[in-house]
């Protein structure tokens, strides 16, 4: 019985059949190598006596033709001139020719060029001693002239002499090139037909396998991610070549799990950071963090505490866990947690996580031998197979510790997973900052109101507590002003004086003090109101006392202004005028003027009262609004006042979201100008139904 036939073309290795692909492609090679050759010699000849011999006289003819025409220029100019410097450039000229001569002379082959050179040599000869008779006064210029024509002919002729040789020897190499060209792709042809039949079997036996390897890398850029290459087909290096396809197949899949699972952390982490960045209280900002975390890292259980400023081990530090009841866990693990700590404050440092199994303590070993092995032994009693610890913090500051679990037969910590839990405790540190900080400030705001309140309590209590006694003190000043206690000499009567303007400065005081406690304390009720009415008011209360001291008081206020309308509290804005025109009489020599003046702006209405007194200094204009603060001008000084007048006026035209500011000029006067949001604008208070101040106080500070 015949056995089956093999089919041959599927026999051997790859290697194999490219090996007999190649022997045949050398073979040929070898037949084209020799034609190749022997022509090569045949140029190689041709062209080394082109280069060697043709082509170097050339150039030395060139050059001597260079040499003698510099010197012949130089003859002519120290003929013309007598410039030594001509002379010796004609003797530098004249030093380089013999040099040129003799190199000529090594190139003289052929029958017809020795001659030539030969007599280009004797005429040298010739123009050397014309020229030089020129150069040294005996000689004719014109003879030395027909000298080098000559010359130059014979150096003409030895050019065409060496470039005719040259076409000789390029225009037989062209020839032989075409010969050689033409039995260069003959042998080719030959070659190409046999390595063509021997190509189609190469193929028949390695194609189809790498098509099909071909088509498993077309699928997989389609997206299909399940093919695999078929390592039993082919040859052996093309079986070898499947084999390894499918290995990178498996670490591109094992690379894009990874990637995977690095974008799913990151969205976590982001995730926990926007959950956890919108609360201001460190109970949520730890208990959802613990929750999402346990959730995104896929852990079983989830540990945070945060360190107490000054906390130097456990402290008192706030906790969180997932599930709640891995409370139980921290309580019967006091030594786990301080291991824990020093193991995340370690990782902060380096901004790393520690990963902590019952085999050993992978990463960097951020904690010593002893440690590791007192950790390991209480992390066995947990029933916890694995953890991952790593640290909250902000900055260069550590601010707690973050540690995770896993039990049974979960999978290994990931760098990834070690990298998104660095990232986790950052945007978690940030949290945990932000709520301290809001902690510490609402701790230092609801002190701040305490004290405010305590300051008004203070203050009231001071001002009431001086009414009483001023009350009577200035009752038995009257009684004794008017005699009823008995005759009042001229002593008496100046102490009197002096007593009775004392207690009402004190009483002014006393009502400044009330006056701006309640203006910082209370509520003010706002409501629309018309400016000029504000304005005619406090005009109409200060005339009697303008008039009484010779001090003309006027009113400019247009019609547009005193028509404009604010959100304001109607008695509060008169107080403040009714302050600013009694401080500019006050203030004002007798004869002068008080002027109002109300203008209409774009989104304000400004009401400024101007007067001509004694001005402020630019010193005491940055002071001017402080509480108790009076004029260094020495004038000033003898005129009463608390201080506090302008204070409290500040502080209503705060209120009422307006401005308040001066200009003055020593010698010259003041202007103070109150500016008020118009209604409707965006910077106008809002209308309020609060209650306003207590009217008890009488005439403004």
């Amino acid at each position: 019985m015949a056995r089956p036939r093999r089919d041959r073309r599927q026999d051997g290795t790859a290697g194999h059949k490219i090996s007999r692909l190649l022997i045949t492609a050398v073979s040929v090679t070898m037949l084209l190598m020799a034609a190749s050759v022997s022509a090569l010699l045949i140029q190689h000849a041709r062209i080394h006596v082109l280069t060697a011999q043709i082509q170097p006289a050339l150039q030395a003819n060139r050059a001597l033709l260079q040499v003698i025409t510099d010197a012949q220029t130089d003859v002519r100019s120290y003929a013309a001139r007598a410039d030594p410097v001509y002379r010796s450039g004609y003797d530098r000229q004249l030093a380089r020719i013999d040099g040129l001569v003799a190199e000529l002379q090594t190139y003289a082959t052929g029958t017809e060029l020795p001659p030539l050179l030969d007599h280009q040599r004797d005429q040298i000869v010739v123009w050397r001693a014309s020229s030089t008779a020129v150069v040294d006064g005996s000689g004719s210029l014109r003879r030395a002239e027909g000298d080098y024509a000559a010359l130059i002919d014979l150096n003409d002729a030895i050019t065409d002499q060496l470039t005719s040789r040259s076409t000789g020897l390029s225009d037989s190499s062209d020839l032989i090139t075409l010969f050689v060209v033409i039995g260069i792709i003959a042998l080719s042809l030959v070659e190409v037909i046999v390595l063509l039949l021997r190509g189609l079997r190469a193929r028949q036996a390695i194609g189809p396998p790498l098509e099909g390897l071909q088509a498993v890398v077309a699928a997989r850029r389609r997206g299909d991610l399940s093919v695999r290459a078929d390592p039993r087909r082919g040859v052996v290096e093309i079986r070898a070549v499947a084999a390894e396809v499918n290995d990178l197949i498996e670490s591109e899949e094992r690379r894009r799990e990874t990637l995977l699972q690095d974008l799913r952390l990151s969205n976590a982490v982001r995730e926990i950071g926007l959950k956890i960045g919108g609360s201001l209280s460190l109970e949520t900002v730890l208990g959802g963090s613990a929750e999402a975390i346990t959730r995104h890292f896929r852990a079983d259980t989830a540990w945070i505490r945060t360190f107490d400023p000054g906390d130097r081990l456990l402290g008192t530090g706030m906790r969180a866990a997932y599930p709640p009841e891995a409370y139980a866990k921290i309580a019967v693990s006091d030594r786990l947690a301080e291991y824990s700590t020093l193991a995340a404050r370690a990782a902060w440092s380096q901004q790393t996580a520690i990963v902590v199994t019952r085999d050993d303590l992978d990463g960097p070993h951020v904690l010593s031998e002893d440690y590791r092995s007192e950790m390991l032994r209480t992390l066995h009693p947990l029933g916890t197979e694995s953890m991952l610890i790593g640290a909250i913090g902000s900055g260069q500051e550590c601010l707690g510790v973050l540690a995770l679990g896993r039990e049974g037969d979960r999978p290994a910590w990931t760098p990834s997973e070690v990298s998104a839990l660095v990232r986790a405790g950052q945007e978690i540190g940030q949290a945990v900052l932000h709520a301290r900080l809001f902690k510490r400030e609402e701790n230092l705001l609801n002190q701040a109101k305490a004290l405010d309140e305590l300051k008004g309590d203070f203050v009231a209590t001071v001002s009431h507590e001086l009414r009483t006694p001023l009350t009577s003190i200035v009752g038995n000043v009257e009684l004794i002003r008017s005699g009823d206690v008995g005759p009042v000499n001229a002593m008496m009567s100046k102490c009197v004086s002096s007593i009775e303007r004392n207690s009402q400065r004190l009483t002014l005081l006393v009502e400044d003090l009330l006056l701006l406690s309640q203006v910082e304390q209370r509520p003010v009720a706002f409501a629309p109101l018309a400016i000029g009415e504000v304005v005619r008011d406090a005009v109409a209360a200060q005339r009697e006392v303008a008039g009484k001291r010779g001090i003309e008081l006027g009113v400019d206020v247009g019609r547009h202004a005193a028509a404009a309308r604010v959100v304001g509290n109607e008695l509060e804005l008169e107080r403040v005028l009714n302050n600013l025109i009694s401080n500019a009489i006050k203030f004002s020599p007798t004869g002068s003027a008080v002027t109002v003046t109300g203008r209409l702006g774009d989104e304000t209405v400004a009401v400024a009262v101007t007067d001509q007194g004694m001005g402020i200094s630019p010193e005491d204009q940055h002071n001017l609004f402080t509480k108790f603060f009076r004029s260094t001008n020495p004038a000033a000084h003898k005129i009463s006042g608390t201080g506090l007048g302008l204070t409290i006026c500040k502080h209503i035209v705060d209120q009422h979201q307006g401005t308040i500011t001066v200009e003055s000029t020593l010698g010259r006067g003041t202007t103070i100008t109150v500016r008020l949001p118009l209604l409707g604008t965006a910077g106008q208070p809002q209308p309020t139904i609060m209650s306003g101040l207590d009217d008890e106080v009488g005439s403004p500070a």
